[in-house]
């Protein structure tokens, strides 16, 4: 059986088991995300080891946990602070990155990272004003009715 198949398999098996767990538990949550993010945690850590090769893979896993995590946030936030989405998601993607060995602390998409995140408090403690007010709707409704 080839590792994606296999990745598949567990991906399967662990839903079913965590369906049927949800039964038995007073924590409510995503029984998909659960078993997507329960496989690349195990598949990073056997990675790690040098057991695990495949890192498309794990790096797609990783990119449908970050999606649904920044999804999953944006449900429960303010809506004054959907501002923060791109500097959130290039965070999240930075991370998996940094996981995986593709950047490290001192790469300069860190410092553009944290730019972003500067540029967009910047933004967020001047959004009364008239002018960053029309910036900053702008940017929160970007991603609405498209």
């Amino acid at each position: 059986m080839n590792d994606i198949t296999l990745t598949f398999l567990i991906i399967v098996l662990l839903f079913v088991f965590l369906l049927f767990l949800k039964k038995f538990v007073k924590i409510d949550y995503c029984v998909i995300c659960a078993s997507i993010s329960l496989t690349w945690i195990s598949l990073l850590f056997l990675y790690w080891y040098g057991m695990y090769s495949n890192l498309t893979m794990l790096a797609v896993l990783m990119g449908q946990s970050a999606v649904g995590f920044y999804y999953f946030v944006q449900k429960h936030i303010k809506e004054n602070l959907l501002l923060f989405r791109l500097p959130f998601l290039l965070t999240e993607t930075w991370i998996i990155l940094f996981l995986l060995g593709g950047v490290t602390v001192f790469d300069k998409s860190f410092l553009l990272i944290v730019l972003s995140w500067f540029a967009i408090i910047i933004l967020y403690i001047y959004r009364n004003n008239k002018k960053m007010n029309i910036i900053v709707k702008k940017i929160i409704a970007c991603c609405k009715n498209w």
